[in-house]
């Protein structure tokens, strides 16, 4: 058997909806990846930008769709290199 998650409308929340659900398979637009991205370069922004910070950083980030994904389906639009 298996069960099907579904994130709120909300994209502010889609960090915390996938951490609550802690999906397998996503399947989603290139958006989702391009909000993580951007939050991901605000951060490390602020903290000026240095080596341990972005290891600290992608460290977090690793865990942002939960600890079981095994597969992405990116559909819908292009997406870009730095995403994948």
């Amino acid at each position: 058997g298996g069960r099907i998650g579904v994130a709120s409308h909300d994209l502010s929340c889609i960090l915390e909806d996938l951490q609550t659900l802690r999906p397998t398979l996503i399947c989603t637009t290139p958006r989702i990846f391009s909000l993580v991205h951007a939050e991901f370069l605000e951060k490390l922004q602020r903290e000026n930008d240095n080596e341990a910070a972005e290891k600290r950083l992608l460290l977090e980030y690793s865990t942002v769709f939960g600890d079981r994904l095994s597969a992405i389906v990116i559909g819908g639009a292009l997406t870009s290199p730095i995403l994948l």
